[in-house]
Order: structure tokens, then sequence, then C-alpha cells
């Protein structure tokens, strides 16, 4: 991996722009190397270094953000801290519960269990994006109780360096689905236990429970006249307590994914919840 990472960086343009959402280009090189970011999280790529990116990340694979070989590294080592973790004692504090020997979590109101070894079951389909939620959410040593507000993400402790990738890769995605599909949209937030709140000037603001202790806010404002559309995601203030930012990030990329699948299969009469 040591190769890997100097080659890569060699490619970028050692600007430490921030723009990817970590704070150097030698960080962006390690976690691209290690299949966490991809090449096109880098805005300063040449369509040439971003193909050359791809190879070194992952061999002649090219690398696609949350790219398998990384995300199994990941997991398998979140798995080794889950192992560690007192299962029984941490649900009540994460919002879950312990049933029948095993940690039981939902997601967007749908149910997904772990074992003490780390292996993950549910109804649903159980895919990366989810191990990763899942694995991290049990194994968060000191969450803090939820403040019952909202706060954008640039406001938590850790966002404020990451805010600019935060609204690229899950913001900016999300309005274009609420732009293209607005009503089947705000449907699946329905279905996937969104509630509406008041008090917002948006023409929707819908709260969800990504995790239990993890509320999420949308606010949604329709195009009018000479102003664009907009979107903004909000949590509550301790939500990087349990997922550090680049969690969350990716869960929201995860969303974006879950969406892009289910909507065409909505469309046409066919919804099914194994697409999560």
């Amino acid at each position: 991996m040591a190769l890997q990472l100097l080659e890569i960086y060699k490619l970028l343009n050692k600007s430490n722009c921030g723009e990817c959402g970590l704070a150097t280009c030698m960080a962006f090189a390690q976690s691209a190397a290690s299949g966490v970011k991809g090449a096109e999280d880098c805005p300063h790529l040449s369509g040439d270094a971003t193909e050359m990116v791809g190879r070194r990340a992952d061999g002649a694979d090219q690398l696609g953000g949350l790219a398998a070989s990384g995300f199994a590294v990941s997991i398998e080592a979140l798995r080794d801290k889950v192992r560690s973790t007192d299962l029984k004692a941490a649900a009540p504090r994460l919002g879950a519960e312990f049933n029948d020997g095993r940690f039981s979590v939902r997601i967007l109101g749908m149910e997904f269990l772990l074992d003490g070894s780390g292996i993950i079951t549910s109804e649903c389909h159980v895919n990366n994006w989810i191990q990763w939620l899942v694995l991290t959410y049990a194994s968060t040593p000191n969450p803090k109780a939820p403040e019952d507000r909202w706060a954008p993400f640039g406001e938590l402790q850790s966002g404020a360096t990451t805010v600019g990738y935060f609204s690229k890769r899950f913001e900016e995605p999300l309005r274009v689905i609420a732009d293209e599909h607005t009503d089947v949209f705000f449907e699946l937030l329905r279905i996937f236990g969104g509630k509406s709140v008041g008090g917002f000037d948006a023409d929707y603001a819908v709260a969800l429970l990504p995790l239990p202790n993890v509320p999420m806010l949308i606010l949604y404002w329709r195009e009018e006249d000479e102003f664009p559309s907009k979107l903004r995601v909000m949590f509550d203030p301790t939500a990087d307590s349990y997922l550090g930012p680049e969690i969350i990030t990716g869960m929201g990329r995860g969303i974006i994914e879950m969406l892009q699948k289910i909507i065409p299969k909505h469309d046409k009469g066919i919804l099914s919840l194994q697409y999560l």
C-alpha cells in the first residue's frame, strides 16, 4: 500500500485545498490507496490522472469511492472492535435493543441484527454501507445524549473542515433527486419513517431516523420564479459523537445509492425494500 500511496500522491496538485473532505493531499492519497476515497473525490485531478489513481488504488479495478477492497479492510477492522465491545451494555446508550444475544438496531425503520462476532443479518439486503454503519455505531465508545435540536453539518464539532465535501457528495445529489422525483422522493421518506415537522420556512421539512440516536432533518425548497431549488440536511448536534464526519457522509452516499435503485422500481410499480 505504501507504494500505491506515493504513486497517488505524485498525481495530486499538493494544494491541501480540503475540497475532498480531508485536510491534506497526503491524507487523500492514503485514503484513496485504502479504497475509502475515490479518484472522483479530488476536484483537481485531470481525466488521465483520475484513471491512473484508480488503477494504482486497486490494481486493475477502477476506484469508485467506497471501493470493495477498502471497505473489506475497514469492515474487518470494525468487526475486531465489535468483538471487544459489550453489545448488551452498549445497546441502551445507543437507543438499540439486545435480544437473544444480538444487538438490534433500526436503520430507517428496518431492523438489523448484529452478533458478537460482527456478523449482521436482516430481512433486508445487508450491503457494504449498511455493515460499515452498523459496526461503527455499535462500537461507539462515548456517545452523547441527543440535545433534541437541529444543526447544519458544518456546525458539528468535527464537520467544519468537511462541510464542502458533505454538500457535494450528499446534499447536492439529494437535491437533484428531490427535483426530479419530488412526489416519489417524499413518499419514500414517509415509507422509511419520515415525519413532517413544523417551524421551518421550507416547502418540505421531514425528520428521519437513520439510526436511533442520530436523527436527520431534510429541508427542501422548490424552485420558484428566479430562485433555484434548495435542499439542506441537518442533524442533532451530538451526531458526530456516534459517527465521524466521514461516516456521516458515507451514510448519506448510501442513502443516495439506495434511492437511485429504488426510484426506478417505484416508477414501475415494483417497490421492494430489498434495495436498501
